[in-house]
């Protein structure tokens, strides 16, 4: 990631350990829960002297899906396939880290001017096709449908298109 991100000239990559040395906590598998990222990125934006384009890549709702111990989304039926479960709760997750970024980002000022593009690198199967789970073996839309969400104080009006797409 860093050789592309260089390679498209981005200034500046902070890591999870740079995350880490300012929200010291336990990592999962590919780096530290999605909060901490909102956390940080509010304070470097806070800091920013000029407009800023930031990208954040979380991680919490991508595989293998685990949340902070403190977080259960309680709505979740307890009787379906553990994975699909693991993965429910971090979209729960995900919105709440999230919510809590748009929040920051008002309460410092900073959210009126900004603007917001959420979006997934892929989609993800839970066995609709042929046992087709977290591997992604097949190839169908669950795998590439990936909704964009764009959100700016400026839009006064939203909008729904349908109209395919892509990254």
């Amino acid at each position: 990631a860093d050789k592309f991100l260089k390679t498209n000239q981005f200034d500046r990559i902070i890591g999870k350990n740079k995350i880490c040395e300012k929200f010291p906590s336990k990592p999962i598998p590919w780096g530290y829960h999605d909060e901490y990222l909102m956390k940080y990125t509010i304070d470097f934006l806070k800091k920013a002297k000029k407009p800023t384009f930031a990208t954040l890549e979380t991680i919490s709702n991508h595989y293998p899906w685990e949340t902070p111990p403190s977080y259960l989304n309680k709505k979740i039926p307890k009787n379906i396939n553990k994975a699909y479960h693991n993965y429910l709760n971090t979209f729960g997750y995900s919105d709440y880290a999230l919510g809590l970024f748009i929040d920051l980002l008002k309460k410092e000022g900073i959210y009126k001017n900004s603007l917001i593009f959420i979006f997934g690198d892929h989609g993800q199967p839970m066995g609709e096709h042929y046992k087709n789970y977290p591997t992604m073996k097949l190839l169908y839309e669950e795998v590439v449908h990936v909704p964009l969400l764009i959100l700016a104080d400026k839009i006064k009006k939203p909008i729904t298109i349908d109209q395919l797409g892509s990254h």
